[in-house]
Order: structure tokens, then sequence, then C-alpha cells
């Protein structure tokens, strides 16, 4: 996903992780608001494992990556999900709010 649908990395709670398949050229910008929201950023690391379908077309600003579409190797793709699934399952407010969800879980049943 990249684009306006990243911005909901603001409202994720501490413990997220937000992926950015391709950054598009521009490395800093929710790497940036990851990083003000305080959530992980991971983005794809080998570019060789990426293939850009063409010169990408805007309307108006000709050829640009941002405006196409790329095809993307499974198994990197797989390794950045459990590194952002590790990261959540190991983060302490994580832990935490899973802990506190099984107590009132219990205390439901106990009822």
């Amino acid at each position: 996903m990249h684009g306006a649908g990243l911005t909901h990395l603001l409202f994720q709670p501490d413990w997220a992780a937000v992926i950015e398949l391709y950054n598009c050229e521009d490395a800093a910008c929710y790497l940036d608001l990851a990083r003000l929201r305080g959530v992980k950023y991971f983005t794809w690391q080998k570019k060789k494992k990426l293939k850009q379908e063409d010169e990408g077309h805007h309307p108006t600003l000709g050829a640009h990556a941002k405006f196409t579409n790329y095809a993307f190797d499974v198994e990197e793709f797989m390794r950045l999900v459990y590194m952002a699934a590790n990261h959540v399952r190991n983060h302490p407010k994580f832990v935490l709010a899973r802990e506190t969800s099984r107590n009132k879980h219990f205390q439901r049943e106990e009822l």
C-alpha cells in the first residue's frame, strides 16, 4: 500500500508496525511519519526483487515511478511481514494489552 492509505499509521497503537512496499523514490516520507508517531517502519530492502511494470504515467507530469504498478517477490514480502509480526509480538505494550485482554476474557467466563 502507498499513498493516503499509509496515513492510517498515525492512528495505530504504539506497538504497531507499518510496511511500505516501495517508497517510490521518496524514502523519507512515511519513514518520517512513522518515526513521529512512534511506530516501527519497514520498507522493501532488496530492490532487485521488485519489478516496475513500466516507467509510470502521470497525466500532466509524465513518467514517474509513483504512477505504475509493481510485482514483488513473495518470499521477500513474507520476510518483511515476519519482521513486523516479530516486532509487534515482542513489543512490551502489545504484550501488556494482550494479557489485559485475556484477563478480561477470563473474568467474563467466570461470571
